[in-house]
């Protein structure tokens, strides 16, 4: 596994074929659908997650 990627979208197909792409190179994926989502999943794996922004 290459880490783990939070992902924040709002739109479900976008945030879908971005999983799959993700997922398809080795990453874990969480994902949220709204920044107030993305800061709760964030604060449960804070050291964990590898934060980039596309």
């Amino acid at each position: 596994m290459e880490g783990i990627i939070l992902l924040v979208e709002d739109e479900r197909s976008i945030l879908s074929s971005l999983k799959t792409e993700l997922q398809f190179e080795n990453y874990q994926v969480l994902e949220a659908k709204d920044g107030l989502q993305a800061v709760e999943v964030f604060n449960d794996y804070s050291s964990e997650i590898d934060l980039r922004n596309y």
